[in-house]
């Protein structure tokens, strides 16, 4: 099931030239992400959309974006991937003079480009408002991705059943507990995906009206 959706993108300092992905290149980044590995594939299938890879870049090997925020805060690395919303993130906009701001998929249509590195993720964009920090270019495009729940094939249909139904149920309660879960949105948790949804799941889902045969 659907937990929540996290865009991110990459982040320069208010005062940078850079406007586009495009326009880092040659700059020093984060790389490698090793007890974060989701954000190199964030990395590589943004890079991708202005045809640049690592070998673009002065790369400073990072085990996590939190590591990587906080180098960038600190001036260590001219650019770093920013959940969007991410306290680590809004830490950095309060502490770095100037404050820090988004740069953007220049083209829209990179879909397959980011297919190709990341399958489950696509291309959004986000418009400046109250709360969208580091949100200046409108639009400003960037990579979203699904998070989802994953279970073994072999636990019970009934227990399954249960969870997805006690979530779909509390978004509020699961919200309070997990800021990110502010975001779970149970309309969408039977979203399409690679990964075979458990039968549990599947009666549940086409109980509440949401099954859409993914």
């Amino acid at each position: 099931s659907v937990t929540i959706s996290t865009a991110t993108g990459f982040a320069v300092p208010t005062d940078s030239k850079a406007k586009t992905v495009a326009d880092l290149k040659g700059m020093t980044i984060s790389s490698e992400y090793t007890s974060g590995r989701t954000f190199h594939y964030y990395s590589e299938a943004l890079l991708s959309t202005a045809g640049l890879t690592n070998a673009d870049f002065k790369v400073v090997p990072t085990p996590n974006f939190v590591t990587a925020i906080n180098n960038f805060a600190q001036g260590r690395v001219d650019a770093a991937l920013i959940p969007f919303g991410a306290g680590v993130g809004k830490k950095a906009m309060a502490t770095m003079k100037g404050g820090w701001r988004y740069v953007t998929v220049e083209a829209t249509g990179e879909r397959a480009k980011v297919d190709r590195i990341f399958p489950s993720a696509r291309l959004v964009q986000k418009k400046p408002g109250k709360g969208n920090d580091g949100i200046v270019a409108d639009p400003t495009t960037m990579i979203e991705l699904d998070f989802f729940l994953l279970t073994g094939a072999h636990v019970a249909d009934d227990v399954v059943y249960e969870l997805v139904k006690t979530m779909h149920a509390n978004k509020v309660a699961l919200g309070d507990a997990f800021g990110a879960l502010k975001r779970f949105n149970p309309a969408k948790m039977a979203t399409k995906n690679p990964v075979p949804y458990h039968p549990g799941a599947i009666k549940f889902y086409k109980e509440a009206g949401i099954w859409s045969g993914s």
